[in-house]
């Protein structure tokens, strides 16, 4: 199908149907130009950006290192914003931040990524709310704790430029920087989680260089992982001590690319998880010690760690798209497969199956938009025209996920979180 031709709506995929809540499934199906409008968050006027203290809901906040916007920094809005508001990040450097509890939206709206260079911690979000990042690098490491509710990652980079310390303990007993704790969904889709190296140093009590980290901790949780990047750091430089005698040089350990631990579930889609490197020795004697490369998944016992085998199917689209602009949009899968455009305003997870994924959309709010067949090439690209946001209201955000029948199996994508915003900001 060309770019720029509406995508003719389909009925929905058999399986769909004998959903409860779909007694007629055909209404489910909206025109392109509502698409996206289904559910619109509900906002009152706010005052001039100037003059604005406190936000009210359902307003879009814009964070701007350069004095453009309404906030200098991300926690300053956080703290101003109230459940459902939307927070604009433009390019720039920011401190790390905390969100307890508040169903928000933070994204880039920038050309170049913006850099949160301090830890981000977010915690006791409530089930049936829903807390999404987009477009952010993280460079010193986050905590997901307590979360009921679904936290989404979309086009993160989540790596720090700093070295880890040394330790005694080993990757699988030592967090690191990337933390997931106590969580019933956490997502991260398109996104590169890269734990630390280790630190090069001289012979310690019991270690020689640190171990690279994790790059990504799950405890008592249900994390999915689309098409992600997820790696391992390399252990640090060891030598021994010359001074003290020859010193016996222990090697470091290179981080595991996930550790899933304490009955925690992992679901991956289209990503590769890679173990770091264990770290080279010098050593003036016969110094073969039995420290490892890390290993791609390291499960306690307890943990489940499933992998979607289906062909690959990938949706690309806009973390943040005006009203009156064109939203385009790149779905990329195997050659004839008859694809759907997946969405809902509100996220959450159902599992559906090994042969369908976990589809991280509300089974009683998903609509379905028929896309096409994926031509030769590999490549479908189709372009949407947002919807017109009604009076007083700012932004719309929903969730997206790519649906496709290829060869009797069904395929699930990626998910994505997309921000509707009205022209004026």
């Amino acid at each position: 199908m060309a770019k720029g031709v509406q995508p003719v709506l389909a009925a929905p995929p058999q399986f769909l149907t004998p959903f409860p809540h779909m007694k007629n499934p055909s209404r489910a199906l909206l025109p392109v130009l509502t698409l996206l409008s289904m559910t619109a968050l509900l906002s009152t006027p706010a005052p001039a950006a100037s003059s604005r203290a406190f936000a009210a809901p359902g307003d879009v906040l814009v964070v701007d290192a350069s004095g453009a916007g309404d906030f200098l920094d991300i926690q300053d809005a956080v703290d101003a914003s109230s459940p459902d508001d939307t927070l604009l990040i433009m390019d720039g450097a920011y401190s790390g931040f905390s969100i307890d509890n508040k169903g928000l939206a933070l994204a880039a709206d920038s050309v170049l990524m913006p850099r949160v260079t301090g830890l981000v911690t977010l915690s006791g979000l409530t089930k049936g709310e829903g807390l999404s990042l987009s477009g952010l690098h993280l460079k010193a490491g986050f905590i997901v704790t307590g979360c009921k509710g679904t936290v989404v990652f979309t086009d993160c980079t989540i790596v720090e430029p700093n070295l880890a310390d040394a330790y005694l303990t080993t990757p699988e007993d030592e967090p690191g920087m990337h933390q997931v704790l106590g969580c019933e969904d956490v997502v991260f889709s398109d996104s590169s989680l890269i734990g630390r190296d280790g630190e090069s140093t001289s012979f310690m009590s019991g270690k020689d260089g640190a171990d690279g980290e994790n790059g990504l901790w799950v405890m008592d949780s249900t994390v999915s992982l689309y098409s992600c990047v997820v790696q391992g750091g390399e252990g640090g430089l060891s030598e021994d001590s010359g001074g003290l005698g020859c010193t016996p040089a222990y090697r470091s350990n290179g981080g595991h690319g996930i550790c899933a631990r304490s009955n925690s579930l992992v679901y991956m889609d289209g990503t590769q998880p890679v173990g770091g490197l264990r770290g080279e020795h010098w050593c003036c004697g016969s110094c073969d010690w039995d420290e490892k490369d890390g290993q791609a998944v390291y499960n306690d016992g307890t943990a489940s760690v499933l992998s979607g085998n289906d062909p690959f199917l990938h949706l690309d689209s806009p973390l943040v798209v005006r009203e009156s602009d064109p939203m385009p949009l790149t779905l990329t899968g195997p050659q004839g497969a008859r694809s759907w455009m997946v969405y809902s305003p509100a996220s959450a997870w159902r599992y559906l199956g090994l042969d369908l994924g976990i589809l991280h959309l509300r089974s009683n709010q998903l609509k379905f938009a028929y896309l096409g067949k994926v031509p030769g090439s590999g490549s479908l690209q189709i372009s949407i025209t947002p919807p017109l946001l009604p009076p007083g209201e700012e932004a719309l955000r929903v969730y997206v996920q790519p649906f496709a029948l290829f060869g009797g199996s069904r395929l699930l994508g990626n998910a994505r979180s997309v921000i509707v915003i009205d022209d004026a900001l």
